[in-house]
């Protein structure tokens, strides 16, 4: 009995105002049929007319009985709905996340195609040639340019911008298509957070890979914000669609030192290279953060994937 109560408060409590109203009549007419034949039996109003007696019972057991069969139906249909949604939920869950790990796999084979997942070092050759070129670029150079050959710094210089530029090219991906790829993956993450995640958590379902998303998502932001101009003697070198723009800067700078003929000239491209060199690093270490974020997530997908209940 209390579990036909528990019951039957759940599903009155979900019942609408209007229904409800309609219920309470329905119970109320049927109470009133009840009694008036009741009364009719005792003193014997309905002898000899069978039909009416038989309309008057129909109605009255109408009454007290399409009152539950509604709220069974209401209840029933309510659980079908919740199946469904969950379904639903769980397909597109499901989906996003199998999209997730494409999109990271994609982004990590375009930004550093030479490397597996997740091994970017922030002590491979080509940032070595950036920490190299970024300490002879240094400030402190310009005090020792009246104590060292002029040339020889910049040659060595001019080599070495040369050599980061052909090492990074030859090794990742270009500019326009790793920004194309982080915007695919941070469109799939957005899905993934406002659309399904609060379905999921609806559904009683985990959601494992939040701070996986927060993660990609810093990274892919600090990655584009390295896009962004700067300005270095009165110029503003911006990003075109084939590489960075301190790619631009250490090209343009390059040029200068093999014409550079005095201190003076050496060290305004000294000033020049050390801030292009300085992006070069933060580019890379932001990668380097970005694809290690992602080799987190895409496993954390993978793994969410095979966990999600089947449908």
């Amino acid at each position: 009995m209390g579990v036909i109560l528990r019951w039957f408060r759940g599903v009155w409590g979900l019942a609408s105002a209007s229904m409800r109203r309609v219920i309470v009549a329905l119970w109320i007419a049927g109470g009133i049929l009840f009694g008036l034949g009741t009364v009719g039996d005792v003193a014997g109003v309905w002898t000899g007319i069978p039909f009416l007696t038989n309309m008057i019972t129909a109605l009255t057991g109408f009454c007290f009985a399409v009152p539950f069969a509604v709220l069974v139906l209401q209840e029933l249909a309510r659980q079908q709905a919740s199946q469904a949604a969950r379904r639903a939920t769980l397909a597109d869950a499901r989906l996003l996340v199998l999209r997730l790990a494409v999109q990271g796999e994609k982004l990590q084979n375009i930004s550093t195609p030479y490397l597996g997942a997740g091994e970017l070092s922030l002590r491979e050759p080509v940032r070595e040639h950036i920490d190299r070129a970024l300490n002879l670029a240094a400030p402190a150079r310009r005090q020792d340019l009246e104590h060292q050959g002029i040339e020889e710094l910049a040659s060595r210089l001019a080599g070495l911008c040369s050599l980061v530029v052909e090492t990074w090219e030859d090794n990742f991906g270009r500019w326009h298509d790793v920004l194309e790829a982080v915007r695919e993956l941070n469109t799939v993450c957005l899905q993934l957070d406002r659309d399904v995640r609060g379905r999921l958590i609806l559904q009683g379902i985990n959601w494992p890979i939040a701070d996986q998303l927060q993660r990609v998502q810093r990274a892919s932001d600090d990655l584009s914000l390295l896009g962004r101009p700067f300005h270095v003697g009165g110029s503003t070198v911006s990003s075109r669609s084939d590489h960075e723009p301190w790619i631009s800067r250490i090209r343009q700078q390059e040029s200068n030192l093999r014409l550079a003929h005095g201190a003076e000239e050496l060290g305004e491209s000294l000033d020049s290279l050390h801030e292009a060199f300085q992006r070069a690093a933060e580019d890379h270490t932001a990668r380097y953060l970005l694809n290690q974020a992602v080799h987190d997530l895409v496993g954390r997908c993978d793994r969410l994937a095979r966990d999600l209940p089947l449908l």
